[in-house]
């Protein structure tokens, strides 16, 4: 179970974990590379996740290890219209 309350096999176990006070739950992101570029939901946070960091969830170790840690170019998106908002910033992404 997530902080946000929802199951880990929430939305196909594509989801965010992130510092609520940047992006909070519920808001939908796009990562460069993970999921085919699909918006995917933060849905968790973490006592590491500071700032602009993000660590996105892979089903396996092995998947999150080959991720790795990147410093990447995110898209937020938003709800009332489905488009990107063109607020694009810097994050640092790691794998859980």
């Amino acid at each position: 179970i997530t902080a946000s309350g929802y199951s880990v096999f929430t939305n196909g176990m594509k989801m965010a974990a992130a510092d609520t006070n940047v992006l909070p739950f519920g808001t939908l992101i796009t990562v460069p590379g993970y999921d085919h570029e699909s918006p995917v939901p933060v849905l968790d946070r973490g006592g590491a996740i500071k700032g602009r960091r993000l660590d996105m969830l892979y089903p396996t170790h092995e998947q999150a290890r080959v991720w790795g840690v990147q410093d990447l170019t995110i898209t937020v998106w938003e709800y009332a219209d489905g488009q990107p908002n063109d607020f694009k910033t810097q994050y640092r992404v790691a794998s859980r």
